[in-house]
This record gives structure tokens, C-alpha cells and sequence, in this order.
């Protein structure tokens, strides 16, 4: 569209500040208390849009995994625990394509060794279809599980019971009825630990966590690509000297990778949120930290459906007076620039653990929060509504009909948007509708997203005849 500046015009304007999006409200929370220490460490969305809560709860003998259901609107629906006489507990969760689901996490109850892997699967009811341990002789915890695009599943944890190290990275590829297929280790002569497992476009895997055996600090992010039959095809790290620990990679739509964690390398605090993204070839391209209220310790992140990238974790502040930490929620657009950031805090000390993007708008935060009075550790989930999401400073052309010779803009919004007319012109430019007497273009910024009643558009005399209305804009 041709921009055509005045030959006869009234400026109003205010001054435009960078846009920035406003954090979404909280819908709800709810705090779910069944023994003295409940820990929740997944979530994930069911087929009824509502959520399954994944972890562990311990009444002080041996922890049992504990699976919670809720609704969409937060109520608690059932919930299952499953376990024997040893510790057992889920880490992570999944959506099976045939409205299952996949609950990993280790058992010390069965199995081979002192903690294997363990994979169940649960229907919509909560009642096991079926269970599977992997490992050896020692520990081996699963800490990450997703379903692959053959139907089966890739489980990715920590393994003692085999590899070079201490701990390694071990990946173990099952068919549809949880059935190994194959498994491999990855690391080197000091701890390595895989947190996170997804697979790749080319049909092959990325695991990524941390590693004392390779990089150039204490804990350093580690990125493995593998093959589609989990052999390596390379490893990156990124870290200074500090610890530096990747909690979650995914594959971007360009085919690089997109890694999160929290950095005491980096930053303007003493722990801060980390964010990295990779080349396909696993070579970073730019990284951003963000700074809290003192410690911040990102644990979980997801790619938003806006190419964004929503980080989650808790954030802590420590003086004489308090010692407390609480959920903190950051938003960034697709080159990691933070467009808002919100703490939730219920009083207590929080950590969030997990976070997800829901389907029917805004975001679920899980985690656990703990009282000292009483001593308890409780389930904690809350769920945002959308965010409140203000659109980049876009232009916009307003068609005048039967117009004074001054037209006068006002704002009918919902909220407070900034504006600058930079151009009202008479005659009209190209492309305008037959008996429009002037055209108004300008610039908006700070503009919530959707239909809403913008302009008013009236002479200089009274009455105010001329009037129209923008409920939408390009």
C-alpha cells in the first residue's frame, strides 16, 4: 500500500513505546495433598483437554509413583499410585496416539538392579495396560519418554549400570508394547546425565543434559545427535566455568535446535535462565540469559505454537528476612527476546518442575510446593489464561466516508493502545473505496489481539455524524 503523506493534516499522537506483552492471568491452582511428601515432576495434556500429573509420593516408608487426573478446569479427578516395596517414581510423561498414556521413570520394586528404568503404560482411567523395566545391575533412571513416529517409544535417562562414567546418557528404543529394541550409552570417564530426549525430522534423536566428562566447566550442556538407530553422529557443549544444566532440546522448524536450562556461567545473577539455540549442526547461533529475583533455575520449556519459546522454573530470593522461591513463567519470541515474564507464588516455597503450552490457550505450570508448618510437600499446579498478547506496532489504514474537513480520532478500546497518525490526506490515495472524502493511516502499537471497536472517527461540529469503527486490521 502506497503511504501518501498530507498535504492538509492534524498530527495527534502519543508517544510509542517498544511493544511488550503483557503476562497472562492466573485461571486457577490447585495444591493436592495425599501424604507428607508429594512431588509432582510432569505433566501432560489429556484427550478430554484436560491434565495428568506425573511423580511421586511417600507416606515415609518407600516412595510410590502417583499419577493425579484433573480437568480442565483444575479439579482433581482420580488418583492412582503404583509400586511395590522399593522407591518408584515418574519423571516424565507422554500422549500415546491411541489415547493412552506413557508414565517413565525408574523402579527400585522390580527389575534387574538397584533402580531400572520403568515404563507404563495407563489408559484414560488410570489402570496399567502393561509395565516395562530396563537396566542392569545398578541405578538407572529414565528421565525423559516420547513416542516415536513408528509407533514405539524412545526413553532417555542416566545409566550406571553401563557405558564409561560414573553416569551416562542411555537411550533405549522400545516397539509399540514397550519391548526393547536397542539401547546405547553415551559419555566419558565423570558423570554425564540425559534429561531430555526428542526425535528428529530425519527420523534419528537428540539428548541433551549435562556433562562432567567433556566441555569446559563444572556441568556443561551436552547435545548428542544420534542416528535413527541411536548411533552418535556428534556432540556439542556450551558452558563456561561455572554449572551449566540443559533441561529440555527440541528441533526447530529451520533444523536447528533450541536448548534451555539455567547457567552459573552467564548472566546477571547467581544462577539465571538459559537459552541457546544451535545450527543444525549443533553450532550455537545466538543464547540469552534471564535474570529473576536472585537464584533461577530453569527446569522445564516447550516451543510455543507462535515459534516462541516458553521457559519455566522457580526464581528465589535469599536476605535475612526471606528465604523463599517461587514458580516463574518466561515468554520470548523466536530469536529468545523476553516478551514477559510472571511469578506465582503460593506463600510457601515453590519449584516448578514442568511446564506445557494447553490447547485450549495459556499454560500449565507443575511442580510441588512445601510448607515447614506443617512440614508437607503437596502437588502444585496452576494454569494461565491466554496471554494477553499485544501484536508488534502495525499499520493501519482508515477509509473516511463524508468527512469533516478536520477529522478528530479517539480510541473505544479495552484496553490503553498508543497511536500516531502520520498522514491524513484529502484528496485520497490510490486504492481507496468510492465517496471516501479523506484517508488516515497510522501507526499502532501496544494492540491486544483480536477483534475489538478501535476508532471514532467525528468532525469538528456537532453533532458527531461521522463515525466508523475498526474491528479488524492487516
Amino acid at each position: 500500500m502506497r503511504k501518501t503523506f498530507g498535504v492538509l493534516s492534524i498530527l495527534l499522537f502519543t508517544v510509542i513505546s517498544p511493544a511488550q506483552d503483557q503476562p497472562p492471568d492466573s485461571l486457577w491452582s490447585g495444591v493436592f495433598h495425599f501424604t507428607a511428601v508429594d512431588i509432582c515432576y510432569s505433566v501432560c495434556e489429556t484427550a478430554d483437554e484436560g491434565y495428568l500429573l506425573g511423580g511421586m509420593t511417600n507416606d515415609g516408608s518407600a516412595p510410590d509413583l502417583r499419577l493425579v487426573k484433573l480437568s480442565e478446569s483444575g479439579d482433581s479427578l482420580w488418583s492412582r499410585t503404583y509400586g511395590g516395596d522399593g522407591s518408584d517414581i515418574c519423571f516424565s510423561l507422554c500422549r500415546a496416539s491411541d489415547g493412552n498414556y506413557l508414565a517413565a521413570g525408574l523402579t527400585a520394586s522390580r527389575g534387574a538392579g538397584h533402580c531400572d528404568f520403568w515404563l507404563l503404560k495407563i489408559n484414560a482411567d488410570g489402570d496399567c495396560l502393561w509395565s516395562r523395566t530396563y537396566g542392569g545391575l545398578y541405578h538407572d533412571h529414565c528421565l525423559s519418554v516420547q513416542q516415536t513416529s513408528d509407533g514405539g517409544y524412545i526413553l532417555a535417562g542416566i545409566t550406571a549400570s553401563f557405558g564409561a562414567g560414573d553416569y551416562d546418557f542411555w537411550l533405549v528404543k522400545t516397539d509399540e508394547n514397550g519391548d526393547s529394541l536397542w539401547s546405547n550409552a553415551f559419555g566419558g570417564s565423570d558423570d554425564d546425565e540425559c534429561l531430555c530426549v526428542r526425535q528428529t525430522s530425519d527420523g534419528g534423536y537428540i539428548l541433551a543434559g549435562k556433562t562432567r566428562s567433556f566441555g569446559s566447566g563444572y556441568d556443561d550442556f551436552w547435545l548428542v545427535k544420534t542416528d535413527a538407530n541411536g548411533t552418535q553422529l556428534w556432540s556439542k557443549t556450551f558452558g563456561g566455568d561455572g554449572v551449566d544444566e540443559c533441561r529440555f532440546a527440541e528441533q526447530t522448524s529451520d533444523g536447528g535446535y533450541i536448548l534451555a536450562g539455567y547457567t552459573y556461567s552467564f548472566g546477571a545473577g547467581y544462577g539465571d535462565f538459559w537459552l541457546v539455540k544451535t545450527d543444525a549442526n549443533g553450532d550455537s547461533l545466538w543464547s540469552r540469559t534471564f535474570d529473576g529475583r536472585g537464584t533461577d533455575v530453569c527446569t522445564a520449556a516447550q516451543i510455543a505454537a507462535d515459534g516462541g519459546y516458553v521457559l519455566a522454573g522457580w526464581t528465589g530470593e535469599y536476605d535475612r528476612q526471606i528465604n523463599a522461591q517461587d514458580y516463574w513463567l518466561v515468554k520470548t519470541d523466536a530469536m529468545g527476546n523476553c516478551l514477559w515474564s510472571r511469578i506465582f507464588d503460593n506463600e510457601d516455597w515453590e519449584e516448578c518442575t514442568a511446564v506445557l503450552e494447553s490447547s485450549n490457550g495459556g499454560y500449565v505450570l507443575a511442580g510441588w510446593t512445601y510448607s515447614p508448618h506443617p512440614l508437607e510437600q503437596d502437588f502444585w499446579a496452576v494454569k494461565t489464561g491466554p496471554e494477553q498478547g499485544i501484536e508488534k506496532p502495525r499499520n493501519l489504514t482508515v477509509f473516511l466516508n463524508d468527512a469533516a474537513t478536520s477529522p478528530i480520532l479517539r480510541w473505544i478500546a479495552p484496553v490503553e493502545c498508543s497511536y500516531l497518525i502520520y498522514s491524513t490526506t484529502n484528496p485520497n490515495h490510490d486504492g481507496s473505496p468510492p465517496g471516501a472524502d479523506w484517508t488516515l493511516e497510522a501507526t499502532l502499537s501496544n494492540v491486544p489481539v483480536g477483534p475489538a471497536e478501535w476508532i471514532h472517527v467525528g468532525g469538528l461540529t456537532e453533532p458527531y455524524r461521522n463515525y466508523v469503527v475498526i474491528t479488524s486490521y492487516p
